[in-house]
């Protein structure tokens, strides 16, 4: 926080908020990262797939929404370590400051939306370029939704590439009981990320394995979640795959997950209920 110039920005009593939530600013959702610009609380599949939770660079804020330096000023600015000339600014936080300088939300999305030249963009041209990346960006919502973002049909962020999301947020331990590893006493803890999902659905997307992509496999595999009618499947198994959990609701997710019997079937059930559960930020 020091070396990115937020220390100043965040209040304690924020910090001490975020420390005792475990609930996504966004969806609702057990959240275990910390998004720095607004020091909120965010699950992992929020902050890929919901414009409002992203980062872009000052320099492409205000190109799309048509606002100078001093506009930025309201917004909390993430220094870049490494380069100075790129710095973040949450997406959100510019639209806002946009409205004000021009009026309305619908008077910022009739602003003329061009490219912004490759010699300005630097070392990441090629993820600002990305087709419909701009469209994103000035399309971010002023407002969260309040629910998943497999369910909303507004929701931007399944185009195939960055959005600078890993450059404002990290893992953010709860202070709380109920954690891992001793339930029953107060102390820090973080969500816990299912081994034998991720065995199943990481090799689905890189299809390393054949039986990975089988129909049936597949249905059965699914059918241990509550999945919304009509939503795509790789969305489906992608949100599964960023989804971490609480240590009470873990230790009932390994009880009945199809890739937990797979890991078990193969080693001691002890062994497989150490190694399932990797907690986030180790």
């Amino acid at each position: 926080m020091i070396l990115t110039g937020l220390l100043s920005h965040i209040s304690s009593s924020l910090l001490w908020q975020a420390f005792h939530s475990d609930r996504c600013v966004s969806c609702s959702d057990f959240g275990d990262y910390l998004f720095l610009p607004t020091c909120e609380r965010a699950c992992r599949l929020c902050l890929e797939r919901n414009s409002a939770l992203w980062v872009t660079y000052t320099c492409i804020a205000k190109h799309v929404f048509h606002i100078g330096d001093e506009d930025l000023k309201s917004c909390t600015i993430i220094n870049n370590s490494v380069n100075s000339s790129y710095s973040w600014v949450s997406v959100r936080q510019a639209k806002k400051a946009a409205v004000q300088v021009h009026g309305s939300a619908e008077k910022v999305a009739e602003l003329p939306l061009t490219e912004l030249p490759e010699s300005d963009l630097g070392f990441n041209s090629f993820t600002s370029h990305a087709p419909g990346y701009y469209e994103q960006v000035r399309g971010a919502p002023l407002e969260h939704p309040g629910c998943s973002m497999l369910t909303h049909p507004e929701m931007a962020g399944w185009l195939d590439h960055r959005n600078f999301s890993n450059q404002a947020d990290f893992p953010f331990p709860i202070l709380r009981t109920g954690l891992a590893p001793n339930p029953n006493e107060y102390g820090a803890g973080y969500g816990l990320k299912c081994r034998g999902c991720n065995d199943i659905i990481d090799p689905y997307f890189s299809n390393e394995y054949k039986w990975t992509k089988d129909p049936e496999f597949i249905a059965i595999f699914l059918s241990q979640f509550d999945v919304p009618e009509g939503v795509d499947l790789n969305r489906v198994l992608f949100a599964e795959l960023c989804r971490s959990r609480p240590y009470g609701e873990f230790i009932e997710h390994i009880k009945h997950c199809h890739g937990v019997r797979m890991l078990s079937s193969h080693r001691n059930l002890k062994w497989c209920a150490g190694v399932v559960g990797e907690p986030r930020g180790h």
